[in-house]
């Protein structure tokens, strides 16, 4: 017997492979459907177009009443991603008092994708990120791009493998 957190995920799983939604994948590491591997496309007309970030998600059997862990393992350079962890800085992942029960994970991964383009400057968890983005747009612009364009190597290695 399954548990109800094995059961939603499984259920909301299906949903995403019917909405077919731009720049996100998904799948369940093996059999585990509380861990979970996430790529994440940037959108287009966005610093970020072209973008293939990898985030690894795990649900505890607590899932709904409580979010995911999520973390990206290709971390961005980016204001609200922690440089060091690669946890996203989103007030409901963050902040178990904001988190709802109706969101999803499509919802949690497409808040995720939108954040990319639209950093929140006073939510900062990467510094330097912030600080650059304020004092030197030109300078954030370069270092977005190269995160962009090592992505998009790491994404060819790996679908070579």
């Amino acid at each position: 017997m399954h548990s109800r957190a094995y059961l939603l995920l499984e259920r909301e799983f299906q949903e995403y492979k019917n909405a077919c939604i731009f720049g996100i994948s998904v799948t369940p590491v093996g059999d585990n459907l509380m861990e979970w591997v996430a790529e994440i496309q940037g959108l287009k007309d966005s610093l970020w177009e072209r973008a293939v970030l990898q985030l690894a998600m795990k649900y505890t059997e607590n899932y709904n009443k409580v979010p995911p862990s999520i973390s990206f393992t290709t971390i961005p350079f980016h204001p609200n991603v922690d440089p060091a962890s690669g946890r996203p800085c989103v007030d409901f992942l963050d902040d178990p008092a904001k988190w709802n029960t109706k969101l999803t994970m499509c919802s949690i991964l497409l808040s995720i994708q939108v954040m990319l383009s639209n950093p929140v400057l006073d939510n900062a968890v990467n510094m330097e990120a912030a600080e650059m983005l304020k004092n030197n747009i030109s300078l954030y612009r370069k270092r977005v791009i190269q995160c962009v364009t090592t992505s998009q190597r790491l994404e060819a290695v790996a679908s070579t493998k």
